[in-house]
């Protein structure tokens, strides 16, 4: 199970995702401060805490190198993940840094030009983190697909309501567009959908893997219609005793 800790929306929507495409549960948490005090009341109650928390280092309130080395001190097995939502990519030293102060992992934020490459290499480090070598990269490019042609969508509807240059009245402003941030220097800006092609051969040089159903065309692959991932995927093979578990948060089983 992972805590996704994420400012902006759309960042956690993806994380969210990414992470239920390997099988990993995933809870939305507030982006707020009270991140530690959270876990606290969970561990007293007994019930499941987070393998992984993915938290973004510029969240209100909270100071991430601090949280680090206070999760590393009373929750060791937590595995915390930083991200960071800015035009600069992270240094490796920043890297270090984060390391050193108890972060298993620090991670650029997702952006238009990147997603499929970041997304991968995100995903994959954090199977390494849990020791499982399982990465369903189907599922994974699946998702990615339908994360683009979501945006497309709506990219789409906004620009089919924007009013006319000759009309004089000012029509209600249009729904706004989910954004993702670009390296262009410039901050957030509307996500390019690009090519459907471009985009699965990304995705599979990130993965490594040429040979992922070559027949299936981006525009004929089936998707779901939400972020989730549709329940019929290929699923993870799950152990003999697996029923033997029952995990519980906040006295809901799942």
């Amino acid at each position: 199970m992972a805590f996704v800790v994420q400012p902006h929306r759309l960042q956690g929507l993806i994380w969210q995702a990414l992470l239920k495409s390997q099988r990993i549960s995933v809870i939305l948490e507030n982006a707020n401060g009270e991140l530690g005090e959270c876990l606290e009341q969970i561990a007293a109650a007994g019930l499941t805490l987070p393998e992984f928390i993915i938290l973004d280092a510029e969240t209100p309130g909270l100071n991430p190198y601090e949280f680090c080395r206070w999760c590393r001190e009373r929750f060791p097995k937590i595995k915390v993940f930083l991200t960071r939502m800015h035009v600069q990519p992270l240094t490796e030293g920043e890297c270090r840094w984060a390391m050193n102060q108890g972060a298993t992992g620090f991670f650029n934020g997702f952006t238009r030009e990147t997603l499929m490459s970041t997304a991968v290499f995100n995903i994959k480090q954090i199977l390494t983190a849990a020791g499982e070598p399982f990465l369903d990269e189907r599922a994974l490019l699946m998702v990615l697909l339908n994360i683009r042609r979501q945006i497309g969508t709506a990219k789409s509807a906004v620009a089919a309501t924007k009013p006319e240059t000759s009309q004089v009245r000012v029509a209600p402003a249009a729904p706004a567009v989910p954004q993702l941030a670009g390296n262009n220097g410039r901050g957030h800006g509307p996500a390019g959908t690009g090519n459907g092609l471009d985009w699965v051969a990304s995705g599979l040089q990130a993965l490594n893997h040429s040979r992922l159903n070559p027949e299936v065309k981006p525009d004929e692959a089936t998707t779901p219609s939400t972020l989730e991932p549709a329940a019929n995927w290929p699923e993870r093979p799950t152990p003999k005793d697996s029923t033997e578990f029952v995990r519980k948060y906040r006295g809901v089983a799942y």
